[in-house]
C-alpha cells in the first residue's frame, strides 16, 4: 500500500510538471505552423443538436455546430466560398452584430462580397486577394460595437478533449480614424467565457493615406480545466468592439481558422 501511495504522489507531481507555467486556463503558444498548409480534413461537418447527449450540453436553438470526429488532426476552415450571405457561412460559424443575438437569414445585414472601402455597415466576405476571402464586418455606431464571430465545436470522438490548438489570421484595412479591437474568448460546456491571453488585437489609427489589406496570424493552445467530454461543446468567440479614436471605423475580419484537439500531453507510467 505504501508503494502504491508513493506511486500516486509521483504521478500527481508528474502531472503538475506537465502543466507547469500554464495559467489557470493553460493558454500557451502552439506549434500550429508545423501543420500542413493543405490541412488534413478529418473532421465531419454536422448540424447543431445532434451531439451532447452525454453531458446535457447541446447546440442552442438554431446554433450551427461543427463536429470534431478525430484527434491530433488539423481542421482548416477558409472562407473562400463565403459569399457574404447567411446561407454561405461555414458550418459551425455564426455572427452577432450586437454582441448578444446571432444574426439570421432575414436580418438583412449580410452585404455580399466586397474588396473594402464600403460605407454601409454589415457582414461582408472581404475579397482580400484574387481568390482569397475573409469573414468580416464593417462596424458602425450601432453594429459590431460590440459584436462577434463564433465557432461552436462538438466533441464527437469517444475520448475527452483536454487541449484545443487554434490558429487564425486577422485581416484589416486601416481606412478610418477610429481603431477597433478583436479578442478571442472560449467557453466549454456552457461555462462563462474566458479570454485567451495575448489574443487582443487592435487595428492601427489614424487612417493610412493609402490603405490596403493587412494581416496577422495568431496561434494558441487552450488547455481546458475540465476536459471536454464526448458530446460536449466548446465555443470560440472573437469579440469585436471600438478601441480608440473617433469617426468612422476600420474594416476587419477572420481568415483561415485552424483547429486541432488533443486528449492529453502524454501518459505517465509508474513502475514499483
Amino acid at each position: 500500500m505504501a508503494g502504491l501511495l508513493t506511486c500516486l504522489k509521483h504521478m500527481m507531481f508528474a502531472r503538475q510538471a506537465d502543466t507547469a507555467g500554464l495559467s489557470r486556463s493553460c493558454r500557451t503558444q502552439s506549434g500550429l505552423r508545423a501543420m500542413s498548409r493543405g490541412g488534413s480534413r478529418n473532421l465531419a461537418i454536422v448540424v447543431a443538436g445532434v451531439m451532447a447527449i452525454l453531458t446535457g450540453e447541446s447546440g442552442r436553438a438554431g446554433e450551427p455546430v461543427m463536429a470534431l470526429t478525430g484527434l491530433n488532426s488539423a481542421f482548416v476552415q477558409t472562407f473562400d466560398s463565403f459569399e457574404g450571405t447567411f446561407g454561405s457561412l461555414p458550418t459551425g460559424f455564426s455572427v452577432s452584430k450586437d454582441g448578444g443575438n446571432v444574426m439570421g437569414e432575414g436580418d438583412g445585414d449580410f452585404r455580399g462580397i466586397s474588396r473594402g472601402n464600403v460605407t454601409a455597415g454589415g457582414c461582408y466576405a472581404w475579397a482580400v486577394g484574387e481568390t482569397n476571402r475573409a469573414l468580416g464586418y464593417q462596424p458602425t455606431a450601432d453594429e459590431f460595437t460590440p459584436g462577434f464571430f463564433q465557432l461552436a465545436i462538438s466533441n464527437a470522438t469517444d475520448r475527452p478533449v483536454r487541449y484545443v490548438a487554434v490558429s487564425y489570421i486577422v485581416v484589416w484595412q486601416n481606412n478610418a480614424d477610429r481603431s477597433s479591437s478583436l479578442e478571442l474568448f472560449f467557453s466549454s460546456d456552457g461555462a462563462a467565457l474566458e479570454p485567451v491571453s495575448g489574443s487582443l488585437f487592435v487595428t492601427p489609427g489614424p487612417k493610412a493615406e493609402c490603405s490596403k489589406w493587412s494581416s496577422r496570424e495568431f496561434e494558441f493552445t487552450i488547455c481546458l480545466e475540465c476536459p471536454l467530454r464526448p458530446g460536449g461543446i466548446i465555443r470560440l468567440r472573437w469579440l469585436g468592439d471600438d478601441s480608440g479614436g473617433s469617426g468612422s471605423r476600420d474594416e476587419y475580419g477572420l481568415d483561415r481558422v485552424a483547429i486541432r484537439a488533443k486528449a492529453s500531453l502524454g501518459t505517465v507510467f509508474c513502475v514499483f
